[in-house]
């Protein structure tokens, strides 16, 4: 991966560092959206944008075009988390879970 992509210097870095900014702003649209749309067409929309992305990222030859999908695949992977239907009391459980997922 990192000769066809020309991961040189920090570019690895940057790649894994876009990701989690859009999955920690995007917990709080997902909520809003899960809400507005119902748990339904929103899970399937962000289930179908979520594998599209992955075989995406899977397709490119850029690194640049990697770090993009990344950013876009924060987005839609912060989603899950929120529409789990768990009580609140146990949402600091759960985002602790997805993020580390050695501590579940």
């Amino acid at each position: 991966m990192s000769e066809d992509l020309n991961l040189i210097g920090a570019r690895y870095s940057i790649i894994v560092l876009v990701f989690f900014p859009t999955y920690f702003l995007f917990n709080f649209v997902g909520t809003v959206c899960v809400r507005k749309l119902g748990p339904r067409p929103f899970l399937s929309g962000i289930t179908l944008s979520f594998g599209l992305i992955s075989i995406g990222i899977g397709l490119v030859d850029n690194w640049v075009h990697v770090a993009g999908l990344r950013v876009l695949l924060g987005a839609f992977g912060s989603c899950f988390c929120k529409s789990r239907g768990h009580p609140h009391a146990r949402r600091h459980v759960d985002t602790l879970a997805d993020l580390c997922p050695s501590s579940a």
